[in-house]
């Protein structure tokens, strides 16, 4: 049905609905942002943990590909932290040992 052919009632309760629509989009919006601040909220605090852990926290791939490690790891390898992120295991350890955790 064109518009043209349309009654005034008809354009007002389309408009109507059209307003719910948009109305609701925009809720929808405003509660997607406050999860996504929720969450990296959370993400902050979970990162604070993890990097100040008294224990020692490395992160690797199926290769020994070392991803993450906590500064306590860091420190029981004797370098920063950032200087074994993208190296192996195998570069700190013996083959024989660091196969046992690959």
């Amino acid at each position: 049905m064109r518009d043209e052919k349309k009654t005034k009632p008809q354009l007002i309760d389309e408009l109507s609905e059209m307003r719910r629509k948009v109305d609701s989009l925009e809720s929808a919006g405003v509660y997607r942002k406050q999860a996504e601040e929720l969450s990296r909220g959370s993400k902050s605090k979970y990162q604070l943990l993890v990097d100040n852990l008294a224990q020692p926290l490395t992160v690797y791939d199926s290769d020994g590909l070392i991803i993450y490690l906590n500064g306590t790891a860091a420190g029981n390898f004797g370098i920063e932290r950032e200087q074994a992120i993208g190296k192996y295991l195998h570069d700190f350890f013996p083959l024989d040992f660091a196969d046992t955790y690959v």
